[in-house]
């Protein structure tokens, strides 16, 4: 397959571990794309952050392990979130003052990984889909259509911040806002998402069928959201209206903006990567990386560098045109 622009024109680099290639205007993978990362681990990626202060990435696969890279996409540490049927998300926060990583996990528990330490917290009675540490305790959201916060003391029991129809798919701290109490969007399988503030519940339409990411811009005006009809649409905060942003011609599977807001990343089943320019929603890139879906992306600080990840395990490294590498 083709990309809709020449890849070489933009002079894109794409590095495995050990090798790096050039792409060219046929991006037929594997002989021009170089060689993928493989860590050998046994399951699909499932999602991917960046990590604070652009040290690096952090990669979760299906069958509960957890891959630490650095910037340069060069793998370091692994870890095993024991007692865990399957992974579904992974977010960066901060726990008693030290990095953390969250992640989502079927057996109903939001699981905290820190200094070593794996901490389990029971907030639902079915699978927990997305979880994050935010406003001070764990947001989550779960295949029974709530969305809860939990101290993390433990000591409390879970408190109900939303309910919807369907499964609660994904979650989306609203730290923009001046809202003591936890502030957030939740997207729902049946294409609805709900913006909640202050105990005050807004209900957006997209028109995307079941709905796989979300991505908030830095001034709040746009929610970008990711449909399982293979669409990317921008719902303006202000109006309510939604108008399509990207169409891939398969499901879309996860979405990521740099930390200026200014570049949206793009993965979905038929292996294709792009990014668009969100001030003028031009495609910066388009590109073929792999002959199965892809599953997961990051962009690191700056918009210059992106890693994604695929169904069979695969991680590429990619560095994008016009941005600089922010170390």
């Amino acid at each position: 397959m083709r990309s809709s622009y020449p890849v070489a024109a933009f002079n894109v680099l794409v590095c495995g571990l050990l090798v790096c290639g050039v792409f060219t205007s046929r991006p037929a993978w594997p002989a021009e794309l170089g060689k993928p990362i493989d860590l050998k681990i046994a399951s699909g990626v499932v999602s991917i952050v960046t990590r604070p202060n652009g040290r690096g990435f952090v990669a979760a696969f299906s069958h509960c392990k957890i891959a630490y890279l650095d910037l340069d996409a060069v793998p370091g540490s692994q870890q095993d979130v024991t007692g865990c049927k399957q992974l579904f998300t992974v977010h960066e926060g901060q726990f008693a003052g030290a990095e953390a990583v969250t992640a989502s996990a079927y057996s109903g528990h939001a699981v905290v990984l820190s200094n070593g330490q794996i901490l389990r917290y029971k907030t639902h009675n079915a699978p927990v889909t997305d979880v994050f540490l935010a406003f001070g305790g764990l947001l989550t959201s779960s295949d029974d259509g709530s969305v809860t916060f939990s101290d993390l003391d433990g000591h409390a029991a879970p408190q109900i911040l939303a309910t919807g129809q369907g499964v609660a798919r994904v979650i989306l701290p609203d730290r923009s806002t001046a809202s003591a109490a936890p502030a957030f969007f939740v997207a729902f399988d049946s294409g609805r998402v709900l913006a909640v503030t202050n105990s005050l519940t807004r209900a957006f339409e997209p028109g995307v069928g079941r709905i796989n990411g979300l991505a908030l811009t830095l001034d709040r005006a746009s929610l970008y959201v990711a449909g399982f009809d293979g669409r990317v649409r921008r719902i303006d905060l202000a109006s309510g209206s939604a108008q399509d942003v990207f169409s891939a011609g398969a499901d879309i599977n996860a979405i990521d903006l740099d930390d200026a807001t200014s570049r949206l990343g793009i993965v979905s089943d038929n292996g294709r990567f792009v990014v668009i320019e969100t001030s003028s929603g031009k495609k910066i890139l388009d590109m073929k990386v792999a002959d199965v879906a892809l599953t997961a992306v990051a962009l690191a600080a700056g918009g210059g560098r992106a890693l994604v990840g695929d169904a069979a395990g695969l991680l590429y490294r990619l560095d994008l045109p016009g941005a600089a590498l922010q170390r």
